[in-house]
């Protein structure tokens, strides 16, 4: 005879929302410490200007960065979901720690206090997007994907233009970055809030989808962060 277990829809439902916050803390939990690792690593270079220029310093150095965060992404991309959540952790802060590199010449082109300002309004504006990714009702699948076919037409027009030597206009790049990043920044806070929501009962997989969705976040912020340097940099220049 079965057992009459009344009504759990509420327990359910909170259980529910429980562990999609505890997800959703986790995976900002490992962005932030992404951000981290790149903020110490390029402060650690930027006060060692000797070791700095050893890597930068040539063309043999930048190379090797570039190749190197492209063969991370490719991997982590690839792996994510196959490897040990632990190693996929690995791939982002090796990622993330490569980026803080390239970062740590940012002092010297925009100054501490610019910088400092930037991240403050790319905070300020990453954590409204995530807001709305998060709490909207509405399907922002086709906002995301108009953002991407935007962010491969930028990514276009910066190679033809260093192909060809054109001038871009550095003010309008970025503003432009920054609409396509909003929608693609509301878009990956919905899909994780929908990946987590369907996966809450496979631990495996929602750790591996943490970690996955904490390299998107990630990059989503970076992206705003250095958009929004370059607008306050070239005001600043002006």
């Amino acid at each position: 005879m079965a057992i009459y277990e009344g009504n759990q829809g509420p327990d359910i439902s909170i259980r529910n929302e429980h562990s999609l916050r505890t997800q959703l803390t986790k995976t900002f939990g490992w962005m932030f410490l992404g951000l981290a690792v790149t903020f110490a690593v390029a402060f650690a270079l930027y006060t060692n200007p000797e070791l700095m220029y050893s890597i930068l310093g040539n063309s043999i150095g930048v190379w090797g960065i570039v190749i190197a965060q492209f063969v991370i992404v490719i991997a982590f991309s690839s792996l994510v979901f196959k490897i040990q959540p632990v190693f996929a952790l690995l791939l982002f802060l090796a990622y993330a720690g490569i980026t803080g590199v390239t970062f740590s010449v940012l002092p010297y082109a925009y100054g501490i206090a610019t910088i400092a300002q930037a991240f403050a309004m790319a905070a300020i504006y990453f954590a409204c997007l995530m807001f709305i990714g998060l709490t909207t009702k509405k399907d922002l699948t086709k906002i995301g994907t108009i953002a991407m076919a935007g962010l491969f037409a930028m990514v276009i027009y910066s190679l033809i233009s260093m192909l060809f030597g054109w001038s871009m206009n550095s003010f309008i790049y970025s503003f432009i970055g920054l609409i396509v990043f909003a929608g693609l920044t509301a878009w990956d806070a919905q899909k994780m809030k929908t990946i987590y929501t369907r996966y809450q009962d496979d631990t495996q997989m929602v750790n591996r989808a943490s970690i996955y969705m904490a390299l998107q976040l990630y990059l989503d912020f970076i992206n705003i962060f250095l958009f929004i340097l370059r607008i306050l940099g070239g005001n600043r220049r002006d």
